[in-house]
């Protein structure tokens, strides 16, 4: 016998109220409640689903939105069905390497050469082309990204040195090997590769934009910290997900996806958090979003929640 429960979740600045329904079985699906966000900002006047990565430029160079999403009364069929329904341009294997929040989301992903210049790579695409960088380093932007992002890193040195492990060799030392690794090298070794989260902030503070960072093991967003957001620049992102845990590719994804929130990392006293939160303003449900699932995620899998957050009314 099915009975209805309300559950709420309690954040920092607000309640939200989350319908689910209560079976023998499983609880509700992730797309239940991702549905749910859509609904209650409608409800709200506010729209979600704001233009970004699907433009009509992007579609073309990409091809059209294809998505195929799982039912919320098929729990057990969800991880298989979307894998096999799958569109014939998203790469199956890649696709198991996301979160699970985002894949029924993904309109393509955008393999780049796997030469050690993955994620550059992926900077080149979504963010190029380069003019000024061709004439800097003869046709080669990624020289250009790699040189932007290393005058970035130098000019903010202790905020970056708090993502250095403390390893047996100094802080500076570190600092002046990640140097090494942004500036490159003949041949391009695993020492010269992408990394983050050092390089999700230097692309967003080199040229101004916010960066979506996705792996199985953390996923976040990264906004300029320097630069107040304009309109020119607010739909300027980088989409760039981690698979296999050595290569870099980008997505293409629908507007109403969820979104990771900010990396802990940006909050540093010689940021104003104002500047930051300013360039995820268009991304708020997103974000509100990924809280959410997070949640019943925790819930799903018999996580410890605390008792303080959570009322459920049974009618």
């Amino acid at each position: 016998m099915e009975k209805k429960a309300t559950l709420v979740l309690k954040w920092f600045v607000r309640e939200v109220e989350i319908p689910m329904l209560v079976t023998s079985g499983d609880p509700c699906g992730h797309e239940h409640i991702a549905a749910k966000y859509q609904e209650d900002s409608k409800k709200r006047g506010r729209n979600i689903i704001q233009k970004g990565e699907s433009s009509e430029r992007n579609m073309k160079k990409k091809g059209p939105m294809l998505r195929s999403q799982p039912t919320p009364s098929e729990p057990s069929q969800v991880k298989q069905k979307e894998i096999d329904d799958t569109p014939a341009h998203i790469d199956k294997r890649y696709l198991e390497e996301l979160p699970p929040y985002i894949r029924d989301y993904v309109i393509s992903i955008n393999d780049v050469p796997p030469d050690g210049n993955c994620g550059f790579h992926v900077v080149k695409e979504q963010l190029g082309p380069f003019t000024q960088g061709s004439k800097l380093y003869v046709d080669n932007e990624i020289t250009y990204i790699r040189q932007r992002m290393k005058m970035k890193l130098k000019e903010k040195p202790e905020f970056y040195k708090r993502m250095l492990s403390d390893e047996d060799d100094s802080l500076n030392m570190q600092f002046l090997r990640y140097q090494i690794r942004l500036h490159g090298g003949n041949p391009i070794t695993r020492d010269h590769w992408m990394g983050m989260p050092i390089c999700g902030h230097l692309i967003a503070d080199a040229f101004n934009c916010v960066v979506h960072y996705f792996s199985k093991g953390d996923s976040f967003t990264c906004t300029p910290k320097t630069t107040i957001c304009v309109e020119q620049l607010r739909r300027k992102r980088v989409v760039i997900a981690l698979v296999n845990n050595n290569h870099f590719v980008g997505l293409q994804l629908e507007d109403n996806c969820a979104l990771p929130p900010i990396c802990a990392y940006s909050y540093w006293n010689g940021f104003s958090p104002d500047t930051m939160l300013g360039w995820c303003i268009m991304y708020e449900h997103n974000m509100e979003m990924w809280k959410a699932l997070e949640e019943s995620n925790k819930i799903i899998h018999g996580h410890a929640v605390s008792l303080g957050m959570i009322r459920c009314t049974f009618v």
